[in-house]
């Protein structure tokens, strides 16, 4: 099974998506990982994976910079889940930007920013 675990934003990923990496290969999965989103938009790309797994925060942080994902991004991965393969958001990954609040239709609900929030570690 070919997987794509997409990475990146304000949230601990450089050290949590290797750990997924190795966890993932060590099942078995043969998988890619990027930090770069604009492959959502390459439906050519997009057909060679079984699933894609969000360990990312795509949203908009002042303090972070902007990682929205663009109109033909999100329609990417529309199109990727219609096809009618996997997608799985970790953690933060459910987060809901502004510029897309049909991410939370597709996940099931999520973070919102300035509303949700967790205990302390």
């Amino acid at each position: 099974m070919q997987l794509l675990v997409i990475s990146g934003g304000r949230h601990p990923y450089a050290e949590s998506t290797p750990i997924l990496g190795d966890f993932l290969s060590a099942a078995g999965y043969d998988l890619s990982i990027t930090e770069d989103a604009s492959i959502l938009a390459n439906a050519t790309e997009m057909r060679e994976y079984d699933a894609l797994i969000f360990n990312t925060r795509r949203e908009n942080l002042p303090d972070f910079g902007d990682l929205t994902l663009s109109q033909a991004e999100q329609d990417g991965l529309k199109q990727f889940i219609r096809s009618g393969k996997g997608f799985i958001c970790l953690h933060i990954g459910t987060c809901i930007p502004d510029a897309w609040p049909e991410f939370h239709d597709i996940t099931g609900g999520g973070w919102i920013t300035g509303s949700s929030f967790h205990p302390p570690y």
